[in-house]
Protein backbone atom coordinates (compact mmCIF):
# COMPACT_ATOMS: atom_id res chain seq x y z
CA UNK A 1 0.00 0.00 0.00
CA UNK A 2 1.44 3.47 -0.74
CA UNK A 3 0.07 7.02 0.54
CA UNK A 4 0.64 9.76 -1.46
CA UNK A 5 -0.28 13.62 0.01
CA UNK A 6 -0.87 16.05 -2.70
CA UNK A 7 -1.39 20.18 -1.83
CA UNK A 8 -3.22 23.01 -3.89
CA UNK A 9 -4.96 20.41 -6.24
CA UNK A 10 -7.80 21.31 -8.67
CA UNK A 11 -11.00 19.32 -9.26
CA UNK A 12 -12.23 19.44 -12.95
CA UNK A 13 -16.35 18.92 -12.79
CA UNK A 14 -19.37 19.27 -15.60
CA UNK A 15 -16.60 18.34 -18.40
CA UNK A 16 -13.65 20.61 -17.52
CA UNK A 17 -15.99 23.69 -17.85
CA UNK A 18 -15.94 24.41 -14.14
CA UNK A 19 -12.54 24.12 -11.42
CA UNK A 20 -12.49 24.23 -7.39
CA UNK A 21 -9.43 24.25 -6.08
CA UNK A 22 -8.75 21.49 -3.59
CA UNK A 23 -6.19 21.10 -0.39
CA UNK A 24 -5.01 18.36 1.90
CA UNK A 25 -5.47 15.56 -1.11
CA UNK A 26 -4.63 12.22 -0.03
CA UNK A 27 -4.48 8.97 -2.42
CA UNK A 28 -3.92 5.70 -1.46
CA UNK A 29 -3.22 2.59 -4.15
CA UNK A 30 -3.40 -1.05 -2.91
CA UNK A 31 -2.25 -3.61 -5.27
CA UNK A 32 -4.59 -6.94 -4.35
CA UNK A 33 -2.09 -10.44 -4.76
CA UNK A 34 -4.19 -12.76 -4.32
CA UNK A 35 -5.21 -14.99 -7.27
CA UNK A 36 -7.67 -13.60 -9.63
CA UNK A 37 -8.08 -16.28 -12.51
CA UNK A 38 -11.45 -17.83 -10.92
CA UNK A 39 -12.83 -13.89 -11.52
CA UNK A 40 -14.24 -13.51 -15.02
CA UNK A 41 -11.24 -10.75 -15.89
CA UNK A 42 -11.88 -7.36 -17.26
CA UNK A 43 -8.93 -5.37 -19.09
CA UNK A 44 -9.21 -2.44 -16.27
CA UNK A 45 -7.38 -4.03 -12.76
CA UNK A 46 -9.54 -1.26 -11.10
CA UNK A 47 -12.93 -3.62 -12.23
CA UNK A 48 -11.23 -6.21 -11.23
CA UNK A 49 -10.02 -6.13 -7.87
CA UNK A 50 -6.37 -5.92 -8.45
CA UNK A 51 -5.84 -2.12 -8.19
CA UNK A 52 -7.39 -0.09 -6.11
CA UNK A 53 -7.18 3.66 -5.55
CA UNK A 54 -8.93 5.56 -3.04
CA UNK A 55 -8.44 9.16 -1.09
CA UNK A 56 -10.06 12.17 0.41
CA UNK A 57 -9.66 15.77 -0.20
CA UNK A 58 -11.20 18.84 1.21
CA UNK A 59 -12.90 21.74 -0.28
CA UNK A 60 -13.85 24.74 1.21
CA UNK A 61 -16.96 26.44 -0.18
CA UNK A 62 -19.73 29.64 0.95
CA UNK A 63 -22.15 27.38 2.97
CA UNK A 64 -24.77 26.36 0.24
CA UNK A 65 -22.40 26.81 -2.81
CA UNK A 66 -20.95 23.16 -2.63
CA UNK A 67 -21.69 22.01 -6.46
CA UNK A 68 -20.70 18.70 -6.20
CA UNK A 69 -22.74 15.45 -5.28
CA UNK A 70 -22.39 11.96 -4.19
CA UNK A 71 -21.94 9.38 -7.29
CA UNK A 72 -20.71 12.72 -9.27
CA UNK A 73 -17.58 12.15 -12.03
CA UNK A 74 -14.72 14.06 -11.99
CA UNK A 75 -10.82 14.93 -13.00
CA UNK A 76 -8.54 15.71 -9.94
CA UNK A 77 -5.54 17.48 -11.12
CA UNK A 78 -2.63 16.91 -8.68
CA UNK A 79 1.28 17.85 -9.24
CA UNK A 80 3.52 14.72 -9.08
CA UNK A 81 5.15 14.28 -5.60
CA UNK A 82 8.58 15.97 -5.17
CA UNK A 83 10.78 13.04 -4.58
CA UNK A 84 9.46 11.45 -7.74
CA UNK A 85 9.57 13.95 -10.20
CA UNK A 86 12.57 15.58 -12.31
CA UNK A 87 10.13 18.58 -13.72
CA UNK A 88 6.60 19.21 -13.22
CA UNK A 89 4.28 17.13 -13.85
CA UNK A 90 0.55 16.94 -13.25
CA UNK A 91 -1.97 13.97 -12.90
CA UNK A 92 -5.07 14.16 -14.11
CA UNK A 93 -6.96 11.46 -12.06
CA UNK A 94 -10.74 10.34 -13.27
CA UNK A 95 -12.72 9.78 -9.74
CA UNK A 96 -15.96 9.19 -8.65
CA UNK A 97 -17.17 10.39 -5.58
CA UNK A 98 -18.29 7.84 -3.72
CA UNK A 99 -20.52 9.20 -0.53
CA UNK A 100 -21.44 11.85 1.69
CA UNK A 101 -19.02 14.31 2.66
CA UNK A 102 -17.92 15.37 6.54
CA UNK A 103 -18.67 18.79 6.47
CA UNK A 104 -17.06 21.49 9.38
CA UNK A 105 -17.58 25.44 9.86
CA UNK A 106 -14.71 27.06 9.67
CA UNK A 107 -15.27 30.68 9.57
CA UNK A 108 -19.03 32.60 8.89
CA UNK A 109 -20.06 31.44 5.73
CA UNK A 110 -17.78 29.30 5.15
CA UNK A 111 -17.79 24.95 5.26
CA UNK A 112 -14.66 22.68 4.77
CA UNK A 113 -16.31 19.84 3.39
CA UNK A 114 -14.07 16.45 3.19
CA UNK A 115 -14.56 14.46 0.49
CA UNK A 116 -13.82 10.55 -0.24
CA UNK A 117 -13.37 9.21 -3.76
CA UNK A 118 -12.52 5.98 -5.88
CA UNK A 119 -10.24 6.32 -8.54
CA UNK A 120 -11.64 4.97 -11.38
CA UNK A 121 -9.16 4.53 -14.39
CA UNK A 122 -5.66 4.94 -14.75
CA UNK A 123 -4.19 8.29 -15.73
CA UNK A 124 -3.68 8.94 -19.55
CA UNK A 125 0.38 8.68 -18.76
CA UNK A 126 2.21 8.02 -15.49
CA UNK A 127 6.20 8.97 -15.93
CA UNK A 128 6.80 9.39 -12.31
CA UNK A 129 5.43 5.46 -11.68
CA UNK A 130 3.05 6.78 -9.52
CA UNK A 131 0.87 3.34 -10.31
CA UNK A 132 2.51 0.24 -9.62
CA UNK A 133 2.68 -2.07 -12.84
CA UNK A 134 2.26 -1.49 -16.16
CA UNK A 135 -1.36 -2.52 -18.13
CA UNK A 136 -0.63 -4.47 -20.82
CA UNK A 137 0.32 -3.31 -24.37
CA UNK A 138 -2.46 -1.94 -26.75
CA UNK A 139 -1.49 -5.09 -28.94
CA UNK A 140 -1.79 -7.61 -26.36
CA UNK A 141 -4.95 -9.03 -25.34
CA UNK A 142 -5.83 -12.05 -22.48
CA UNK A 143 -6.71 -15.54 -23.64
CA UNK A 144 -9.87 -15.38 -25.70
CA UNK A 145 -10.25 -11.86 -26.43
CA UNK A 146 -10.54 -10.04 -29.62
CA UNK A 147 -9.97 -6.32 -30.57
CA UNK A 148 -13.32 -3.97 -31.72
CA UNK A 149 -11.65 -4.16 -34.72
CA UNK A 150 -11.58 -7.98 -35.24
CA UNK A 151 -15.29 -8.45 -33.89
CA UNK A 152 -16.42 -5.86 -36.50
CA UNK A 153 -14.21 -7.50 -39.15
CA UNK A 154 -15.88 -10.89 -37.76
CA UNK A 155 -19.78 -9.75 -37.89
CA UNK A 156 -19.53 -8.47 -41.47
CA UNK A 157 -17.81 -11.48 -42.77
CA UNK A 158 -20.25 -13.84 -40.68
CA UNK A 159 -16.86 -15.60 -39.65
CA UNK A 160 -17.21 -17.81 -36.80
CA UNK A 161 -15.59 -16.60 -33.58
CA UNK A 162 -14.59 -19.20 -31.21
CA UNK A 163 -17.52 -21.70 -31.49
CA UNK A 164 -20.15 -19.49 -32.52
CA UNK A 165 -21.26 -17.88 -35.90
CA UNK A 166 -21.64 -14.54 -35.25
CA UNK A 167 -24.85 -12.83 -37.45
CA UNK A 168 -26.65 -9.29 -37.24
CA UNK A 169 -30.08 -8.90 -35.94
CA UNK A 170 -33.00 -7.32 -37.35
CA UNK A 171 -32.34 -4.91 -34.57
CA UNK A 172 -28.87 -3.42 -34.83
CA UNK A 173 -27.43 -5.98 -32.38
CA UNK A 174 -25.71 -9.51 -33.13
CA UNK A 175 -26.37 -13.51 -32.12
Amino acid sequence: MQTFQFQDAELLIHGGHQRLMTTEVTLTIVVHTESLDSLPRPRSEFVNGALEATGVFTLQCRAGENPLRPGMQAMLRVLAPASHRSRPYYYRLPILLTGSPQVASIGRGIRQYTWPYLVIDRPESDPVHLFPGRPPPPGELPQGEITLEQLVEALSSGEHVGQSNIHFTSEGGFR
